[in-house]
């Protein structure tokens, strides 16, 4: 396997593989990311070849990312990736899901709040 991508980039991909095409701002939204934080990691992605940047067609103040052929076929390569997350935490799958669980609806409400 090649150098995976950082753990940022990562997110960023999960989205797009979840999602597809997707605004700029609906990738912060999911990946809790400003823009300031995730243009510049967009911008690298391109650049590696993983996702394209293309203007709205019925907003052309918004910036749609889509994948490219080669940033779809990293799905594969990228699917160690979660089991290597959690073999290296050393803490029970059980207990890490439920946290997460419990985490979303506080995050909602702390974004609530902003």
């Amino acid at each position: 396997m090649k150098k995976p991508p950082c753990y940022p980039q990562y997110v960023v991909l999960l989205i797009l593989w979840q999602e597809g095409p997707s605004s700029i701002s609906r990738i912060g939204e999911l990946a809790a990311l400003n823009s300031n934080t995730l243009t510049p990691l967009v911008k690298r992605l391109e650049s590696l070849g993983h996702v394209t940047r293309l203007r709205s067609k019925e907003d052309e103040r918004k910036v749609m990312v889509h994948l490219t052929a080669r940033g779809t076929s990293l799905r594969e390569e990228c699917e160690c990736i979660p089991q290597a997350l959690y073999s290296s935490i050393q803490y029970p799958q059980k207990n890490l899901v439920a946290i997460k669980t419990a985490l979303g609806p506080f995050i909602q409400y702390l974004r609530r709040q902003e």
